[in-house]
């Protein structure tokens, strides 16, 4: 048996679930879908859960734009004067609030103008007090840039080092509804995918393993009851669950929502 990392997580939790005895692997034989069958009796489907960023595209998740946006910025960065004071300038965060890419070469010329504005900043810094400073800017292209200088000087370069993801939602109160909409994308996704094989077990439970989407936290009912109200047609499935792989799925331990995304939907 083969799984990969979200699959051996929901083998994990299908397993910690109380009163299953047999959970069984089908995703890589030709019966699929599903991707588990619980007590010959429960078929299940598992997905990653992505943040979807544009509606308009199917399946377009953050990492299609967090890779040509990170990289068009790295190269400006590599092309650039070194920093007064010989200081390693490293731009360890660069969100973009927005769903689509900036036009690069807007982009370019954007984040050419912060550099050169920090540069600055960084030299009345450096005479004034004598060390170094942080600086955060907002570009016009929606980029948010964070520049930390090293203690010590090096050698001037400028490094972009993403600790997170690049691509965030708006702001806070959009949380619930991009919850909503992704969580409804994956229905629609799977019930599709399934149609022609709902007959054949008594049950279908849908899996859905949240890598990135930001989401509210489990006392937040209020919020989960807002998600739960406003998803589209949960027809064929009976349960639905969603929870985080940055948690170890052994039993009692997994973050996930069973009371309101468990979804008892028969």
């Amino acid at each position: 048996m083969t799984t990969d990392y979200i699959e051996e997580l929901a083998r994990q939790w299908l397993e910690s679930q109380e009163g299953i005895e047999r959970v069984r692997y089908v995703s890589d034989t030709n019966d699929q879908p599903p991707d588990f069958v619980v007590d010959d009796r429960i078929a299940v489907e598992v997905r990653r859960q992505n943040l979807m960023t544009d509606a308009t595209k199917a399946n377009q998740s953050v990492e299609e734009l967090e890779r040509p946006l990170e990289n068009n910025i790295r190269g400006v960065l590599e092309e650039a004067r070194p920093a007064p004071g010989d200081y390693d300038i490293h731009v360890v965060q660069c969100d973009l609030y927005r769903a689509s890419l900036p036009d690069r070469e807007v982009t370019r010329e954007q984040v050419e103008r912060a550099v050169e504005e920090y540069i600055c900043i960084l030299n009345e810094a450096l005479q004034s007090q004598g060390k170094p400073v942080r600086w955060k800017t907002e570009l016009e292209c929606g980029v948010v840039l964070h520049f930390y200088p090293t203690s010590t000087p090096r050698d001037g370069r400028f490094v972009l080092e993403p600790e997170q993801d690049a691509v965030l939602p708006p702001s806070s109160g959009h949380v619930v509804q991009i919850s909503i909409e992704n969580i409804n994308r994956c229905i629609v996704e799977k019930s599709r995918k399934i149609r022609d094989k709902i007959c054949r077990f008594s049950e279908w439970w849908l899996v859905l393993v949240d890598n990135g989407l930001p989401t509210p936290h489990v006392g937040e009912l209020d919020e989960w009851q807002e998600i739960r109200n406003g998803l589209v047609d949960t027809a064929p499935w009976s349960r639905i669950v969603v929870f985080s792989w940055q948690v170890h799925p052994i039993p009692g331990s997994v973050h996930h929502v069973d009371l309101i995304l468990k979804f008892n939907l028969t």
